[in-house]
Formats: structure tokens, sequence, C-alpha cells
């Protein structure tokens, strides 16, 4: 099977920060894990530079350099075990034909400020201009825009599997807080964007393109695996309005985690005075910093603290020197596997694909113990030498 693993576009910025580094850890594990299934799968690295990201960084530092930062978010990215297939930017790789805008041209309602143009899509809700404090005027224009029924939604809704469940039921609830037919509007006043004819193409529907270039760029993927935190209505939503039934790109499995909150269980936001994250404050290096994130739940809140880390990297390097001296001690020709050893195999490969990384981990732990026991009595055979070694790369290299 040929899996392709999305997550939100990254917002451009000159460090990634705490939640960047837990959203690509958790894509890169679960993409290398899944290959040990046979599955062919991928994980691409993209950017959003469009919009307001790019605009806040040049506001900061006019002379920054655009193509350097983006490979100094990639080179950063492997500080933490992260290997992207590649990388895509929304304003380099999205090309206006690609994302079918020719055939939205049309009369619709579009809600704008009267003094410095802002573009507030088609709610007539928002009545004073969020940027200048003037009043909005709300009115039909030619515009771009897609039509939007709930219907279309419904159905592509059931497309997909959810994982936590209840993912599916906040997708339905912010639907129907909606109109039941409404002109999603394409424009957005923004100096930094793609332009088709004169309008100004929202960053927002770019950005969510990067999903189809990728797709493109892997070609003919069975499986469409998104990846997002708490996103619902700033991605997910949008990525199904935005194909309105008619793309390929649509995900078949919708992945949402949980945040990362200090010992207070407070949302951490804590970065240093150039916006990232540095795992140093905490006493421990991205590795150890990884196998924090693949060894907690995904689907719950993480509390970091530096005592929960420390905890985890001392366990961690038990396990680690366990692996290494039952590989040092070399294994037989045979491909013999033990009935544990398979079964524990076969208990990870499960456990990935639900998205249960404690227990994934458990598998290996299991796996470990089964092996110490095989060796008490003859080398592992080549082909249970050869899944220690699988293990070992995905939690320690």
């Amino acid at each position: 099977m040929r899996e392709l693993v999305l997550m939100a576009p990254m917002q451009i910025k000159k460090h990634l920060g705490i939640g960047n580094i837990y959203d690509l850890v958790l894509c890169d594990f679960y993409t290398k894990a899944r290959r040990s299934c046979g599955n062919e799968t991928f994980f691409p690295l993209l950017i959003n530079v469009n919009g307001s990201p790019l605009e806040k960084l040049l506001a900061k530092d006019p002379s920054a350099d655009v193509d350097k930062i983006v490979a100094e978010l990639s080179n950063e990215a492997k500080r933490y075990g992260v290997d992207a297939i590649f990388v895509l930017r929304d304003d380099l790789d999205v090309k206006v034909k690609d994302l079918g805008v020719a055939d939205t041209r049309c009369m619709a309602p579009v809600n704008e400020c009267t003094k410095c143009g802002a573009i507030y899509g088609s709610d007539p809700g928002i009545q004073t201009c969020k940027h200048c404090g003037a009043l909005t005027h709300y009115g039909k224009r030619p515009t771009l825009a897609i039509n939007v029924r709930h219907s279309v939604m419904s159905r592509n809704f059931e497309r997909a599997q959810y994982i936590p469940s209840k993912v599916k039921n906040r997708l339905v609830d912010y639907a129907m807080s909606l109109p039941e037919e409404y002109s999603l509007v394409l424009e957005k006043r923004r100096r930094h964007t793609l332009q088709y004819e004169n309008f100004d193409l929202d960053p927002r529907f770019v950005a969510i393109g990067l999903l189809k270039v990728a797709e493109a760029k892997v070609g003919n993927a069975e499986k469409i695996t998104c990846v997002c935190g708490d996103l619902v209505k700033k991605f997910l939503y949008y990525i199904f309005a935005y194909s309105n039934g008619k793309d390929s790109i649509l995900p078949n499995t919708i992945i949402t985690h949980g945040t990362i909150t200090d010992a207070e269980h407070k949302k951490l936001r804590w970065q240093d005075a150039d916006g990232g994250f540095s795992p140093d404050v905490f006493g421990i290096t991205g590795q150890e910093l990884r196998t924090f994130f693949i060894t907690s739940s995904a689907m719950k809140n993480i509390v970091i603290s530096k005592n929960s880390l420390l905890s985890n990297a001392i366990k961690m390097a038990r396990l680690r020197k366990r692996m290494e001296s039952l590989m040092l001690a070399g294994c037989s020709d045979t491909n013999i596997i033990s009935e544990l050893v398979s079964r524990e195999c076969s208990a990870f490969d499960e456990a990935i694909e639900k998205w249960r990384f404690p227990a994934a981990y458990k598998a290996v732990e299991n796996f470990v113990n089964e092996c110490e026991r095989i060796q008490a009595t003859r080398l592992l055979s080549a082909r249970e030498h050869h899944s220690l070694n699988f293990f070992y790369n995905l939690y320690f290299q």
C-alpha cells in the first residue's frame, strides 16, 4: 500500500516551536513504523510561506532570506530524527493552474473594509475591520468563490476514518453552525500570495493546495493520512470545503493529537528570544525529546516537566543498552522466528496503525524481553536480529 502522510502546512519562522516539533516527530515516527509492515509510506514537509507568516517575518527582519530559513527549518527537524522525503513551499510549488480557480469566478456577496480593503469572506456578521477599525461593506461583486453545501460536506465527512472518532462530531458541529449553503470566498487581500487575474488568492486556500501537490509528487496514494492538533476549524474543515467534492486529495484517515501542556496543565508555549524551542532547557537532547513523544499517548494532552522528561530518558537509555547488547551478540543464518517474537511484532504493527504509541512501545519492550530469553539458549536468528535492528533504529537513530 502507498500511503501519504500529511500534516498541516507549517508556517515559516526562524525556528521550530514545540508544537512544530511534536507534529513532525509524530508524523516521522508513524511513517517509518508503517514501513515495517511493507507499506510505501511518504512524509513530506509542507511549509506555508504566503500571507501573514511572511509578512510577520519580514516585519521583524526585512532582510530575511526565505530560502535559507526554509533550509534551516529542515535541518533543525533532523535534530529530532525527522527525515522528510521532500520539502514543498506554497510560494514556489503551488501553481494557480492546479488550483482550479478558473471556474470559480462569479458574482457573490463579499464583506470588505471600506478603508483598507481587508476581506472577511461572505460573513455579514463582521461590521468593523479588525485591522484599521473602519466599517465594512457587505454586497455582491465579482469575485472568486466556491458554493459550499452541507449535503456535499456530509458525504465527504463519511468517507474518512477518524482517530479519535469524536473529531468527526466536531467537524459536523462546526459545519452545522454555518449556513446550509453559502459562498466560500477564495479572495483575500495579502501582500504575499498567488494571484489569478486581478484577484489575490486567500493564502489559506493556496497552502492547502500543497496537499494536492504532495499527492501528485508521490503519485497514486491509496491512503492519505492527515495529522494535526487542534485545527478542526482552521485546517480540517477547509480541506473538505475547498475540495467541494471534486479533489482526489480528500483524506481517508484523519488523526488529531492532543496538546502539550506544562506541569500546571496549561498549553505549553515556551520559546526562546528567537521564537524557537530547545530541549536543552530541560537538560535533555533532541533525541531524548523524540523518544518521550513517541512513547506517550498522542490522543491525550502530554504534560512536559523536567522530571517526566528525565525519567523517560533514563528508562529509554536502559532499553537502548539492552538492545545494543543483544545486537553485539550477533545472529545465526537461520530465518526461524519465535512465536512470541512474531506475536509482539504483529502487536506493534497493529498499535501503530491505530496510533496507540504506548502500546507499540510495550510491544517493543516485550520483544526485547523475549529476545533476551532466546539468547540464553541460542543465537537470535537472522530474521529476529533484523527486527531488533529495525526497532533500535526506529527509537534511537
